[in-house]
């Protein structure tokens, strides 16, 4: 739609969805869980941009880029200056700020893309918001927690304690390696790291012996992690922004760790807004030591946050 009636009054907002693993809000799939939110915040009146990531969509014959946060974010940056670049969403909104929605996977893009708006000069557009919630955004001590698991090294730490084979490791050798292999340079084939399935022992021994064949592998993890920035204030020395962070302690699937991190590396940068009581009532702990089916905290999480991010744009 792109003509609007007299009594409509225009936004100051424009909202990016960034999706979760496995959406593709531009197939226009009714049983889309991002596609639907979309139409959500589209109802109340938002211009509503939700990229697909490289791997859905048109290209869904190809890996999923999981987590490759620059690639990602450059891509949904492409997309975002393309629409508001055509006049004919202009009666939309007011002012070109913008609000960055994701969970999970999409939680990771989100924090991606408002990083690389705000160090692009070119881009003038300003980040209001970005909402993200129960995201791997230590991806390196994610991957490395799953492998230490497999390996019986893990310690206790809270990147290991909760990794699940059934479907933790599923969501590597499915979800992460694929991307990463097709897409980087790391020297590395996707038969050196699965076999029938599973992560290659030898390929989980030379990660965690810190075998210098996975430096670029390494690498490649640690610049999609985003605990892992440096002086944090100078590259966000103007941004006005508020991040919006979510995570339960009882998420199985992605270490609260992540989330908890992060608030930390960029505290003193910006400003946080860390809804910890969101996620970490009775309730969760109690659905936690009832079920330990790994995705049941992390989704209920997920639909917490993105009830009261709705709720903030009626």
């Amino acid at each position: 739609v792109t003509e609007t009636s007299s009594s409509f009054v225009p936004r100051n907002r424009i909202i990016i969805l960034t999706h979760a693993t496995g959406s593709s809000p531009g197939d226009l799939n009714n049983t889309d869980a991002w596609y639907i939110l979309a139409n959500l915040f589209a109802s109340r009146g938002y211009l509503v941009i939700a990229p697909d990531n490289y791997g859905r969509g048109g290209t869904k014959d190809s890996p999923e880029t999981y987590l490759m946060g620059t690639r990602t974010a450059l891509n949904s940056f492409d997309l975002v200056s393309h629409v508001l670049a055509d006049t004919n969403y202009k009666d939309f909104y007011t002012r070109s700020d913008l609000t960055i929605i994701g969970y999970s996977q999409g939680g990771h893009s989100a924090l991606g893309l408002y990083l690389a708006l705000e160090t692009n000069d070119d881009a003038n557009l300003t980040v209001k918001e970005v909402y993200s919630g129960g995201a791997p955004h230590n991806l390196y001590r994610t991957v490395r927690g799953v492998l230490q698991h497999l390996d019986g090294s893990c310690d206790g730490n809270d990147y290991c304690q909760f990794v699940d084979e059934e479907t933790t490791v599923p969501f590597a050798t499915d979800r992460i390696f694929p991307g990463f292999l097709n897409y980087a340079n790391t020297g590395l084939s996707i038969d050196d790291v699965v076999i029938d399935d599973k992560i290659n022992t030898e390929f989980i021994n030379t990660f965690l012996e810190k075998d210098p064949v996975m430096d670029r592998f390494k690498a490649l993890l640690q610049l999609s992690s985003y605990t892992q920035i440096i002086s944090a204030e100078d590259i966000l020395d103007t941004s006005a922004a508020v991040i919006h962070l979510y995570h339960s302690e009882f998420d199985r699937l992605v270490p609260s760790a992540n989330t908890s991190e992060l608030a930390s590396t960029f505290e003193n940068a910006v400003t946080i807004d860390f809804h910890k009581n969101k996620c970490n009532s009775q309730g969760y702990e109690a659905i936690f030591n009832l079920t330990d089916k790994v995705g049941v905290i992390h989704t209920l999480c997920g639909l917490s946050m993105l009830d009261e991010t709705l709720a903030n744009f009626k």
